[in-house]
């Protein structure tokens, strides 16, 4: 049986989708001209939230795009640190 690449990798893929519907959201209120809108702290509660369990779901995945967004989520994670400093 041939599993596809989502179904390998959907535990990391699906915050991802989350993360992208939560930056978007606020963009398409704005083209619809609704004047619904999300708090800012709401959209960044989100997306920290789907961060962590694509990281959490990346750690819990053996595949090799798995392991290279663990690279980069570490790498991200130390040039933030040492931007800080």
């Amino acid at each position: 049986m041939v599993i596809s690449y989502l179904d390998r990798n959907l535990k990391w893929l699906f915050p991802l989708f989350a993360i992208l519907v939560l930056l978007l959201t606020p963009e398409l209120l704005e083209i619809a001209h609704s004047s619904l809108s999300i708090p800012a702290s709401l959209q960044h509660i989100g997306i920290a939230f789907a961060f962590l369990l694509g990281g959490i779901g990346a750690t819990l995945t053996d595949t090799i795009s798995a392991k290279l967004v663990r690279v980069l989520g570490l790498l991200l994670l130390t040039l933030g640190v040492v931007w800080s400093l």
